[in-house]
C-alpha cells in the first residue's frame, strides 16, 4: 500500500522512511505515580540510513581499546589524563551526547563527576562497561528512541521512530520492528500490572494511514492484561 503511494507517479518518494508508533501508558499501581520516561539505542538487524550524527567520547585505559574505538570514528578517545584536560577547561564534555568509560578508568574519572552531572559514566544507564567498542559501537550507530509525553494526559505518551524505508523487504522491515517494540516491552517495571505498549502501528508519511501491529504476539512480549483476565477466569471457575 505505502510502496503504491510513494510512487513516483504520486508521491515520488520511492525511498520514504517507514515509522513505528507506538502508545504507552505511562500509568504505574500506585494512584498519581507516573513511569518515567521510556527510551533507549539498539542496533537492528538491518540497519539503515536514518541521519542522525550523535558525538561519542570514549574513556579507557586500554591504548587497544582507545585506538580501535579511533578507527570507529568515536569523536573524543582519552584515558585517564583526559581528568585534567577537563578540570582545566581545555576539554567541554557537554559537547558529546554519550560518554562511554571502561570499569577500570571509572574511579580515575571521579574528580570529574560534578562536572559531567548526569552524563558521568554508570553501570545503571550502560555507560560504564566491560565491552566498551561494542557499547560505542551502539551509540555511534545504533537507533535512538525517546518517548513523547503528553503535558496533560500525564498518563499517555507515545513513541515514533524510523524502522526502514520503502526500499527495504518487509521481513527487514518486521525484523527491525520486532527487537524494537521487545526492547521497549522489556522497560515494563513490576510495580506495573497493565501493558506498558498500549497499540502500534506502521506509517509512511506523508500518507495518514496508520497499519495495527498485533504486537503481542511477538516472542516474549508478556501480555500483563490477557494474563489477569486468565487469572480471574480460573479464580472464578474455582468457586
Amino acid at each position: 500500500m505505502h510502496r503504491e503511494s510513494h510512487h513516483p507517479s504520486i508521491y515520488n518518494m520511492p525511498a520514504a522512511p517507514v515509522y513505528l508508533f507506538m502508545e504507552l501508558s505511562m500509568s504505574t499501581d500506585k494512584a498519581k505515580r507516573y513511569l518515567d520516561d521510556i527510551r533507549g539505542v539498539l542496533k537492528v538487524p538491518h540497519p539503515f540510513p536514518w541521519g542522525a550524527e550523535r558525538q561519542v567520547a570514549v574513556l579507557s585505559d586500554q591504548a587497544s581499546v582507545r585506538e580501535r574505538a579511533q578507527e570507529m570514528g568515536v569523536q573524543l578517545v582519552g584515558g585517564k589524563e583526559i581528568v585534567k584536560l577537563v578540570l582545566d577547561g581545555e576539554v567541554d564534555m557537554s559537547l558529546y551526547d554519550h560518554i562511554v568509560a571502561s570499569l577500570d578508568i571509572l574511579p580515575d574519572l571521579v574528580p570529574i563527576r560534578g562536572i559531567l552531572k548526569k552524563s558521568f559514566p554508570s553501570a545503571r544507564n550502560g555507560t560504564a562497561v566491560l565491552d566498551v567498542l561494542s557499547t560505542a559501537d551502539c551509540f555511534l550507530n545504533g537507533l535512538k528512541y525517546d518517548c513523547v509525553r503528553d503535558k496533560y494526559d500525564l498518563d499517555y505518551a507515545h513513541i515514533d521512530i524510523p524502522v526502514g524505508t520503502l526500499t527495504m523487504n518487509a521481513d527487514e522491515i518486521a525484523a527491525n520492528v520486532e527487537v524494537l517494540i521487545k526492547d521497549v516491552a522489556a522497560q515494563q517495571p513490576t510495580r506495573k500490572s497493565t501493558d506498558l505498549i498500549s497499540t502500534a502501528f506502521i506509517k509512511c508519511p506523508p500518507t495518514t494511514e496508520l497499519f495495527a501491529i498485533d504486537f503481542k504476539t511477538i516472542g516474549g512480549i508478556k501480555d500483563n492484561q490477557a494474563e489477569e483476565e486468565e487469572e480471574s477466569l480460573k479464580a472464578a471457575k474455582s468457586r
